[in-house]
């Protein structure tokens, strides 16, 4: 065992950083939440998610009005996604919800 507080210290924060990570990759969004991306500080409601063929999943996530326009959505991987609030509920009715306005952008 390493007796320098320097290599102890380097190891603790490793171990806290994985501790971390595993965290926030087993963290389950529920659409109808509400999120805040840890990098922006942009927070919404997540309304869709989408997962592509190499594993990438995102999260379609809309920002609550503020002057009584249709804000835009954003999608941001779900690694930088949080938690921070039950959100809403909305029960399914079967039918199909027609156009949906905030689809992907092309980058």
């Amino acid at each position: 065992m390493h007796k320098n507080p320097q290599v102890i210290t380097t190891i603790n924060i490793h171990l806290n950083i994985n501790i971390l990570i595993k965290k926030i990759m087993k963290q389950e969004i529920k659409l109808g939440q509400k999120v805040r991306d840890m990098v922006t500080g942009f927070e919404g409601i997540a309304i869709a998610r989408i997962e592509y063929l190499n594993g990438c999943i995102q999260y379609c996530v809309k920002p609550q009005s503020q002057k009584g326009e249709m804000p835009e959505s954003e999608y941001i991987d779900h690694q930088q996604l949080e938690v921070v609030g039950d959100g809403v509920d909305i029960i399914p009715t079967g039918e199909p919800g027609g156009f949906m306005p905030d689809m992907p952008k092309a980058r």
